[in-house]
């Protein structure tokens, strides 16, 4: 099933009129009353007192069809106009149909007290104030009547999304209508489907509206392009008394003999990205080898195969150290060998902290690849082309061609985070957003930069931001240091390293701009914190003694 966005609906909605002969009202009357049959099949309507908010849209106009439908199975339906009379074409229609029933409906610039009293007596309130393109605060009237209707013990019903919810981000500022039930109309939005706002929505009705399948799977993918202030938004503000403890342990399980550099640069820009402690699990070989250049970081020497790789004997070992830790990045040089690569798969499968697969290690469960699902958290992965063409069986060839498209569908398939390396950088999340890297530099093509990027993401990762969070700031730095040196030694003459290097000089650019970003979001939230207060305390007296001016 689909989630999308409400830029990717209104998209859908667009090609099912032009395309397939359908109308904007024919699509209007088929969510109202699917939504009404399936209250109706929930509940027990008649003779109850059911309060539809409805918005001046084509939101409003779902409302009037379903308070309609409601009515004529015998339920006592109220109609408010929260945001007056309707605006566009079809809902202007439904209206009209709706005002030849003997229902009540009510104007809020008209009779405010009389609204507040059917919310309290209300069985059942539908929310159709706003639709799918909705963003910001909800203003001051239409508020009012939400709070009200919040504090109803009615059960509440949200047609498609709860109002002063965003569609595409699940985010909202202040109040929103608190749903019992969604009805999703069509297609889930990303909101249906991100934690932030999943429980906002309560239990999720999906109806059919009768949009055409082939549309559907024809729809374009969007993206969202990866940005400085983005990525500066994301950084979090580190507090005066805080200690290693406070920023992670991360577990890096890398490297073999001929490759450990790989297991020294993932271990090095972990450390600096900020983990608190940052743990290097490696062959003893190549522990010897590296401790010297990353003596900030603990180091375990492992039990070795023959060749110096990571033998089997250690899954046990490393079960017990996966134990003491927040995140595990693994598979950076350990090599392709056959007890290793059998020794990665058999502790993927029994780790349950966050990861970071990563070369060999995605090489090792190219051919199980459906242990993915098994994997009790969250997993970010992060092939180049060639990885990802053995993990889906396609050419390198393919990849290249489709590499959003491929990155989408893999992450919701095997619900993991894609960051599919090159150039533009692709990342996708299982609940269907994409993003696309703005920096990054041909200079990057060097073996040893995706190390690099691995121990970025493991450590801000174990520093406890989101998965999202941490992957897109790795991204975006991990490209910017690499335009950095070009800048500094040429396209040809960067190394891994001089990226590592690069790091926190970029961090120490933006540590300024962060501060100063937390400083004015605490300045800005008390600002509204005490405008909602005292139009709460005017809202109050407005029901009370009738709507003054203010």
């Amino acid at each position: 099933m689909k989630s999308v966005t409400s830029a990717q609906m209104k998209s859908i909605e667009k090609k099912a009129v032009e395309e397939m002969g359908m109308t904007y009202y024919e699509l209007m009357q088929n969510a109202g009353v699917g939504s009404s049959r399936k209250i109706i099949e929930k509940f027990y309507v008649v003779n109850k007192n059911i309060v539809v908010l409805c918005g001046s849209g084509n939101n409003g106009g779902d409302g009037f069809v379903i308070a309609k439908n409601l009515y004529i199975r015998g339920a006592n339906v109220t109609v408010v106009l929260c945001k007056g009379q309707p605006k566009t074409d079809e809902a202007t229609k439904a209206f009209n149909e709706l005002k030849s029933e003997n229902l009540e409906i009510i104007n809020t610039e008209e009779d405010l007290q009389l609204i507040v009293s059917r919310l309290k007596d209300a069985d059942f309130i539908v929310d159709c104030i706003f639709g799918t393109g909705f963003s910001g605060v909800i203003a001051s009237n239409t508020r009012q009547i939400v709070d009200r209707a919040n504090a109803s013990n009615a059960i509440k019903i949200a047609i498609d999304l709860p109002s002063g919810v965003n569609a595409d981000t699940g985010e909202y500022q202040g109040i929103y209508f608190k749903a019992d039930y969604t009805i999703v109309l069509g297609l889930k939005k990303r909101a249906h489907e991100l934690n932030i706002s999943k429980e906002i929505c309560g239990e999720q009705i999906l109806v059919d509206i009768g949009l055409p399948l082939d549309i559907i799977d024809d729809v374009d993918l969007e993206y969202t392009e990866i940005t400085y202030d983005m990525v500066v938004s994301m950084l979090p503000e580190r507090a005066k008394n805080s200690h290693k403890g406070d920023y992670g342990k991360l577990l890096n399980i890398a490297g073999s003999v001929g490759m450990g550099g790989a297991s020294m640069m993932s271990t090095k820009s972990a450390l600096r990205c900020g983990c608190g402690l940052t743990t290097l699990a490696t062959p003893k070989s190549v522990a010897f080898m590296v401790f010297p250049h990353i003596m900030e970081a603990m180091t375990i020497p492992l039990k070795e195969t023959d060749v110096g790789s990571i033998s089997s004997d250690n899954l046990i070992p490393l079960k017990k150290l996966q134990e003491n830790c927040d995140v595990i990045t693994i598979g950076c040089g350990i090599s392709r060998n056959e007890e290793t690569q059998s020794l990665v798969k058999d502790f993927i499968e029994i780790a349950n902290k966050p990861m970071v697969i990563d070369a060999d290690g995605l090489n090792a469960i190219a051919d199980s690849i459906d242990i993915l699902k098994t994997i009790r958290n969250t997993v970010i992965i992060t092939p180049h082309s060639a990885e990802m063409a053995r993990l889906t069986n396609l050419s390198v060839k393919e990849i290249e061609a489709k590499r959003e498209r491929v990155a989408y569908e893999f992450a919701k398939k095997y619900n993991v985070i894609v960051v599919l390396k090159g150039a533009n950088t692709v990342v996708a999340l299982p609940e269907g957003d994409i993003f696309i890297n703005t920096t990054g530099t041909p200079a990057l093509a060097k073996g040893g930069s995706g190390d690099v990027l691995t121990g970025m993401i493991g450590s801000f990762l174990a520093q406890g931001l989101s998965a999202k969070d941490a992957v897109l700031i790795s991204v975006f730095i991990h490209g910017l240091a690499g335009q950095k040196c070009e800048e500094k030694l040429s396209v040809y003459s960067v190394v891994a390293t001089d990226v590592i290097e690069q790091i926190p000089i970029i961090l120490r650019e933006m540590q300024n701009q962060v501060k100063k970003l937390h400083q004015d979001k605490e300045k800005e939230k008390v600002i509204i914190d005490d405008e909602y207060s005292k139009r709460s305390l005017v809202d109050d007296v407005n029901a009370i003694f009738g709507n003054l001016k203010f």
